[in-house]
């Protein structure tokens, strides 16, 4: 009895610590005796929804920024007013706007076409200065976002658009990693873009008909051989969605059959943003 008095004592002093204690990943808020600890890379919830060409809808959620709790107990509705025309616009936290605790209101987000950046010092979330960021959205016009739609995987958002961005049109493979021949993949996919969603496609008259993309760094020194899939029976057409991950590069190289008629190509159609 007296052992299970002690260990509760000391618990009871080990919670109650003060009001704010900070370490290198979390920061711990006391109130009346009870501690609650913080993530300062943690988002839950707060998907991030294609409402218009010009707005967006933030769902329920909570998260970090810097050291100020945030919450979303509604759907809350902000207009994009920044875009960059074939870029991407960043949708932020404003940590000046926000005390400890608040719920956030459309008057709390910002929009920006400056890139975030991974932050150290608060557990590697990607912020610009103090501001912390919560979605990437790609503009497909000088002041209209693309259409997509967005789902939660744990703290990050997976996003689909509707219309695709082709890399590459009719290549003619060489069994060896190319670039692709219209644009680097890097050019739709934001800086904080962890996976690509992408459309391949490629026909042949022959035997067999291989798609295959990696990323960069992994296109150095791989073998195409021994990760290509064939696929026989005579003529084919073959048409696949894949994601890939990537590299701090963001660029994808791809590959092919051969002899597969002039027709390999590739597009983007969406990313894994890292939050």
């Amino acid at each position: 009895m007296k052992y299970i008095l002690f260990m509760l004592m000391f618990l009871c002093t080990c919670i109650y610590a003060g009001d704010l204690k900070l370490n290198d990943n979390a920061m711990t808020v006391s109130s009346g005796g009870l501690a609650e600890t913080f993530q300062y890379r943690m988002i839950s919830g707060a998907n991030v929804l294609f409402a218009s060409t010009t707005t967006v809808t933030i769902t329920d959620g909570y998260g970090m920024c810097k050291d100020r709790r945030w919450k979303v107990t509604s759907d809350v509705t902000d207009t994009v007013d920044i875009f960059d025309n074939g870029g991407f616009t960043y949708c932020y936290i404003d940590y000046s706007a926000i005390a400890d605790g608040e719920t956030l209101e459309a008057s709390d987000i910002i929009w920006s076409a400056t890139e975030p950046a991974q932050n150290a010092t608060y557990g590697n979330a990607w912020m610009n200065g103090d501001d912390l960021c919560i979605s990437g959205i790609y503009c497909n016009g000088a002041a209209t976002i693309a259409q997509f739609t967005s789902c939660l995987d744990n703290g990050d958002l997976r996003i689909l658009y509707t219309a695709w961005n082709v890399i590459a049109s009719d290549m003619n493979p060489s069994y060896t990693w190319q670039t692709p021949d219209d644009s680097e993949s890097s050019v739709y996919l934001p800086v904080n873009a962890t996976e690509a969603y992408i459309y391949m496609a490629g026909d042949d008259s022959g035997a067999a008909c291989q798609v295959l993309a990696t990323n960069y760094n992994n296109a150095v020194g791989s073998n195409v051989a021994q990760e290509a899939q064939v696929y026989a029976n005579g003529y084919i057409a073959l048409r696949e969605n894949r994601w890939v991950l990537l590299d701090s590069t963001r660029n994808i190289r791809i590959t092919g059959s051969n002899d597969d008629d002039n027709t390999l190509d590739c597009a983007i159609r969406g990313y894994k943003i890292e939050r």
